[in-house]
């Protein structure tokens, strides 16, 4: 069903935020709409579906060819955007890298999150990867080392890089949005609002390198690198963790393999 919904966002993106203070919160879409059809010759054209009932506190629903408003809940509402912060990371790494450039993780990433607790591929300090490689372990595992690694690779710093978060939100649409890392863990100046991320998510969907990578529906390995015999398998954690505690069990799994 999740494969399904991800085809469809490709045309029609749904971006609804859910704001929880968790590790990770995510932007979940709850929506059932449905218009009946018509015999044009003895009803009129049909009417605007009702909307749809969402317990969520902001949403909006738009079509990503041409960013027209389909639904919207308080979509100017601002919201911790957490990982989906990524979409953006991972959007201005293919815009400004070659995916097969090698990329080293400083010390200052490869500390940049407490293991135990955080999403992360347990990369150490010095360890070479391919942005490519780095861009799976970020899109399909939010892994947040990655992210900060990234960042330097594209700006020499993650300060830098997030200075061109701001400027790309801006070019996107989004105009309530303010970017303080490149991973999304909290900060009370990382916010960002339902509209803001559709309008994000949109550029990043219309983007087909982002798209081939971010639609990976189970999983991507990691060869061993110059640092670690041990490969990654990467599970998606979209597609593998219906909880939580899924998703710690298979970190806690991944990092003591590489330790």
């Amino acid at each position: 069903m999740f494969n399904s919904f991800r085809k469809y966002i490709k045309r029609t993106l749904g971006t609804i935020a859910t704001v929880s203070i968790i590790a990770v919160t995510t932007f979940s879409v709850t929506a059932n709409v449905s218009a009946a059809a018509s015999d044009s010759s003895t009803a009129p054209k049909a009417a605007w579906p009702d909307a749809p009932s969402i317990t969520c506190e902001s949403a909006i629903l738009i079509d990503a060819d041409t960013g027209s408003i389909l639904y919207e809940k308080d979509s100017h509402r601002k919201a911790y955007p957490a990982s989906t912060t990524k979409i953006l990371t991972g959007l201005l790494t293919i815009e400004n890298c070659n995916l097969n450039d090698t990329m080293t993780f400083s010390s200052k990433a490869a500390n940049s999150v407490n293991p135990y607790e955080d999403a992360n591929l347990s990369m150490k300090a010095g360890e070479q990867i391919t942005v490519e490689q780095a861009l799976y372990g970020l899109l399909l595992y939010s892994a947040n080392e990655i992210a900060y690694g990234l960042a330097e690779q594209v700006a020499g710093s993650a300060d830098a890089f997030i200075d061109m978060m701001n400027n790309k939100a801006k070019e996107l649409g989004a105009i309530n949005t303010h970017f303080a890392n490149p991973s999304g863990l909290y900060n009370p100046n990382h916010y960002t609002t339902a509209y803001d991320m559709a309008m994000i998510a949109r550029g990043c969907y219309n983007n087909a390198s982002f798209v081939n990578i971010d639609s990976t529906s189970s999983s991507y390995t990691i060869p061993a690198t110059n640092m670690s015999a041990q490969s990654i398998d990467i599970k998606c954690l979209k597609a593998v963790s219906s909880t939580m505690n899924t998703a710690r069990v298979e970190k806690q799994d991944l990092l003591m393999s590489r330790l």
